[in-house]
């Protein structure tokens, strides 16, 4: 997946959207007594879960290159990519409760809930790892480059930016 590694940027936001719109599905599907909406919904998860593995091979490769080229502290690197693995986690979790709670006869609703709950949780956490993903670029600069040559985590670094005066050093 390393030749995907520029991409996941555009990867990530699918598993984000993906989780988010299964969850909103299932609860249209739960209150509306529909079956449309829940087979909406397992197929979104099922799409989510694929995207989000991408995504996480591709992070991968990123995080790697921001550790190495720019310098960025591992831990803060790690904290997102941990935080999307534990959202693909739960959301694998939820897939394999939605398979299961056909067969599982008087637990249905049991397994259903606890699926329903693996989805929330897994669409709350691909949300923070979403927003510490767009911490790490937008505030840190990670994957930047100024003329063709990635920034240093230095350079970008919040507390230099602020300490410099307007018009000079």
């Amino acid at each position: 997946m390393e030749f995907l590694g520029p991409l996941h940027p555009q990867i990530v936001h699918f598993p984000v959207a993906l989780l988010v719109c299964s969850v909103l599905f299932d609860l249209v599907g739960r209150a509306t007594d529909s079956s449309w909406w829940r087979k909406a919904s397992m197929t979104l998860l099922v799409l989510a879960v694929a995207a989000g593995i991408t995504a996480i091979l591709t992070g991968e490769f990123v995080g790697d290159r921001a550790e190495e080229l720019q310098h960025f502290p591992e831990a803060t690197v790690d904290a997102h990519g941990d935080m999307g693995k534990t959202a693909i986690w739960l959301a694998g979790g939820a897939l394999v409760a939605r398979l299961i709670e056909g067969g599982v006869g008087a637990a249905r609703s049991a397994v259903s809930g606890v699926a329903l709950l693996l989805q929330l949780a897994a669409a709350i956490s691909v949300g923070v790892a979403a927003h510490r993903g767009g911490g790490l670029v937008y505030h840190h600069g990670a994957g930047v480059a100024i003329d063709g040559k990635p920034i240093r985590y230095t350079d970008a670094a919040p507390d230099r930016a602020r300490s410099r005066k307007p018009g000079g050093n």
